[in-house]
């Protein structure tokens, strides 16, 4: 493994491992919620379904989103700090 280590600086927003509850719950909802609503639906060839979106919102997650970390805003006095930085969390 020569090569092991992240090339892209993008990371969660916060320090969590993973979403995987938060993306079985929200997709079980939108499940449930597609399941009531065709149960309800009068005209299926006008259905509409739920939006997962509307099911739940993905800022109330664990990671809260994603962000990119770019090189090329840091200033020449960062440059160092930020250098460190990736290589604590990201050139593992």
């Amino acid at each position: 493994m020569s090569r092991s280590r992240r090339k892209t600086p993008c990371s969660g927003i916060t320090r969590a491992d993973s979403d995987k509850f938060f993306k079985k719950q929200a997709n079980g909802k939108l499940r449930a919620r597609t399941r009531e609503a065709l149960y309800r639906c009068q005209d299926y060839e006008e259905f509409v379904g739920p939006v997962l979106y509307e099911v739940s919102d993905y800022w109330d997650s664990a990671k809260d989103g994603k962000c990119y970390y770019p090189l090329e805003e840091y200033q020449a006095e960062d440059l160092s700090a930020y250098l460190f930085w990736l290589k604590r969390y990201y050139w593992k």
